[in-house]
């Protein structure tokens, strides 16, 4: 069901940044619901006015965030343009307090392969980590430039900041992921967000749901917060913190018990089914009521809009997952569909639907040696303990969004590990580095955009050159590649393709 949203008059054998006024076509790459297609004038290599979204995309339709339109300002605001190593520091200071000097390229690749190669010899693979995560969610940009560090063997983090744990519960259930698509929305009868903001963190999903209401769909809230989505709502459920896996298991009751399940889906369908209706047989309406702090008289009013209204689709917001036991309230709310006779009547993410295979795109896939695993909960603690000696940072702000922030920042500052920071920005953690390597940001590369919420692949062409000196991240890391095991050769050959397209 995958579309293409590559315009057929934009190919790469043209150069956009060269022409003299020109409309080109790309896509948004921030790790967001939307995936936005996005257009922008151009003339003589540079970017004419804020951005636009494309009208003829099928979900976006030509609307653009707040952010998006002013990303012809964010471009080139507080860019890292040439790289720069740390200078020399006085003993007793911290290593942030010591003085930037700007390098040649060369001089920082050969800098950073050295320092890897040492690390790598004396303390061993284990002892050096790659931090990334989805500041710019593109296939290339986030899946291939892992390849270097999937042949290295380094250690690496388990990716869990995000959606692992409401992921984990799906695939537990379902197999994979994904759900409704948004265009089925307007089909729908009866929409449950269930802790999903609509109206701030998917301002698409939130058109869908509004004019799916307008066609005579009810909406509901289920959320412990009063969420801007709440006044768009027709009725607002509010649990207590933590206590959506009871309230979805009290629903599930009342439909069991009160014989409003579809029998014949579920055997079908399904199994583990009675193992199901005895663990909900444990959460009759008033230990629910107590729990939750929702009446009963609420309770049965959603559980008989649910069961009397369908189709149906229960939205499940990402925020549901982020707390002690999310994964199981993830669970238990996605069952509910199942219980009325709707396959996979639930929205979390669709990723999943589309079958890219990261793996081989990463290299990880080509590789037999098992690389250490490191917790990102738990990477404050390694850091300030000393354990890595060298750590490479990209697309992410580590300093800022990993747990346990402090200690993460003690750790990055220990003067027995060497960081190497790979951005577009001088952001918090760049603060904190040894070295640092510009990169292009996702207006000044080519790369692919798959999609989380909508079916529609998209190509996010390169608008204008990169800035300053930076170079896109596959770049980076192919040149210390070769640095580490050429000492300089073999990149010379490639140096010269600087123009934020990879060869």
């Amino acid at each position: 069901r995958i579309a293409k949203m590559c315009s057929s008059e934009q190919r790469r054998d043209e150069d956009p940044a060269v022409s003299l006024r020109r409309t080109v076509k790309t896509a948004c790459a921030r790790d967001c619901y939307d995936t936005c297609g996005m257009q922008f004038e151009v003339e003589d290599g540079a970017i004419c006015g804020a951005a636009r979204g494309l009208p003829d995309h099928p979900f976006t339709k030509g609307f653009l965030c707040a952010r998006g339109m002013k990303d012809h300002e964010n471009r080139v605001t507080n860019r890292v343009g040439f790289p720069h190593v740390r200078g020399a520091s006085v003993p007793a200071l911290a290593k942030c307090k010591a003085p930037w000097l700007r390098v040649t390229w060369d001089t920082a690749l050969d800098t950073v392969a050295g320092k890897l190669k040492e690390v790598i010899e004396q303390h061993g693979v284990d002892s050096v980590l790659q931090v990334d995560f989805a500041g710019n969610a593109s296939l290339l940009t986030s899946g291939f430039t892992a390849r270097l560090w999937n042949v290295l063997g380094i250690a690496e983090t388990d990716y869990t900041l995000c959606t692992a744990s409401g992921a984990t519960a799906l695939r537990y259930h379902f197999g994979s992921t994904y759900g409704v698509q948004p265009e089925e929305i307007l089909g729908e009868k009866l929409i449950v967000l269930w802790a999903f903001n609509a109206c701030v963190s998917s301002a698409h999903f939130w058109r869908c749901v509004q004019d799916a209401k307008r066609a005579g769909a009810r909406v509901v809230c289920v959320d412990c917060r009063k969420t801007e989505s709440v006044a768009g709502c027709d009725l607002w459920i509010q649990p207590r913190p933590n206590t959506d896996f009871a309230l979805a298991m009290g629903i599930a009751n009342f439909l069991i018990t009160n014989n409003k399940v579809d029998n014949d889906f579920i055997a079908k369908y399904t199994s583990g089914y009675e193992e199901y209706r005895t663990e909900a047989e444990k959460w009759p309406l008033d230990r629910v009521s107590r729990l939750t702090g929702v009446s009963e008289a609420m309770i049965i009013t959603l559980a008989q809009m649910y069961m009397d209204t369908r189709p149906s689709v229960i939205m499940i917001g990402i925020g549901l997952q982020k707390a002690r036991f999310g994964g199981e309230a993830v669970r238990a709310v996605s069952l509910l569909p199942v219980l009325t006779g709707q396959h996979r009547g639930h929205f979390f993410s669709n990723g999943s639907a589309y079958n890219v295979d990261t793996d081989y795109i990463s290299g990880r896939s080509q590789v037999t040696k098992k690389r250490r695993l490191v917790s990102m909960v738990d990477l404050g603690r390694l850091l300030a303990q000393g354990e890595f000696k060298f750590v490479y940072i990209f697309n992410m702000n580590a300093a800022v969004t990993l747990p346990n922030s402090l200690a993460v920042r003690e750790g990055l500052l220990r003067k027995d590990v060497f960081v190497v920071v790979n951005d577009t920005h001088w952001t918090e953690t760049v603060a904190h580095a040894d070295a640092v390597l510009p990169a292009a940001s996702f207006l000044e590369k080519d790369d692919l955009n798959v999609p989380w919420t909508h079916p529609y692949l998209q190509m996010g062409w390169r608008v204008v050159p990169p800035f300053a000196e930076s170079r896109d991240e596959i770049w980076g890391s192919r040149s210390i590649l070769m640095t580490r095991y050429t000492q300089g050769a073999a990149r010379d050959c490639t140096a010269t393709r600087c123009d934020g397209r990879t060869a």
